[in-house]
């Protein structure tokens, strides 16, 4: 299974693509697309630095990271914004996961200490022993969490406590994980991507 995807307003006045729901993130902080992403508008009131390397939500709830930014959480769905921990976030990228069912609880990809968590709605942290990371991903909810976009894959089946190695697709860097338990990842070429699928956790993957 598989299939070829072509980038669609994949970088628009820079934006990196840390897509939830309507809105995105990126360097000119956070943008808005009500139409399928053929346009954007600015939403930064209230961010402190609109530099956002990682970005992710629950509900209203959104959190911001970045190297001006620190971790920033607004509770009213971008309305207004608090730094609540200055002294972290810098080196974040990529998607900020926030778990559905408590969302003090958030995990992000660091590319310098790997993956990191936190409990208290992103005012402390803590690594959790993975190698550097530019990805995480998971789709049930934070019990199992995928690391991506370092030297290798990992992936952890108890919520972060133990890793192991995932072995993806050849030139494949990233792993995104579907919530009907598929993996997925994709190999560039130019602005088209080759997507490679895996239905048993990253033992076999397949392409077109």
């Amino acid at each position: 299974m598989g299939t070829r995807w072509r980038a669609r307003q994949r970088r628009r006045n820079g934006l990196v693509d840390h897509w939830h729901n309507d809105l995105v993130s990126g360097h000119p902080g956070l943008n808005r697309s009500l139409d399928g992403g053929a346009t954007f508008e600015l939403r930064n009131d209230g961010l402190l630095d609109t530099d956002v390397h990682a970005f992710g939500a629950a509900g209203d709830i959104l959190y911001a990271a970045g190297p001006g930014l620190g971790v920033a959480v607004s509770a009213n769905g971008g309305t207004t914004w608090a730094t609540v921990s200055a002294g972290t976030g810098a080196s974040f990228f990529g998607r900020i996961l926030v778990d559905p069912s408590d969302t003090q609880h958030v995990v992000a990809a660091d590319v310098q200490q790997g993956v990191m968590e936190s409990r208290d709605g992103g005012q402390t942290w803590v690594a959790l022993g993975t190698q550097p990371t530019s990805w995480v991903s998971s789709g049930d909810g934070l019990a199992t969490i995928y690391a991506s976009g370092g030297p290798t894959a990992q992936r952890s089946t108890d919520g972060g406590v133990t890793w192991q190695s995932l072995t993806l697709p050849p030139d494949a860097s990233l792993v995104e994980a579907g919530a009907d338990g598929a993996l997925y990842s994709g190999v560039h070429d130019g602005n088209a991507v080759t997507v490679w699928f895996s239905a048993d956790d990253g033992a076999t993957w397949v392409h077109p």
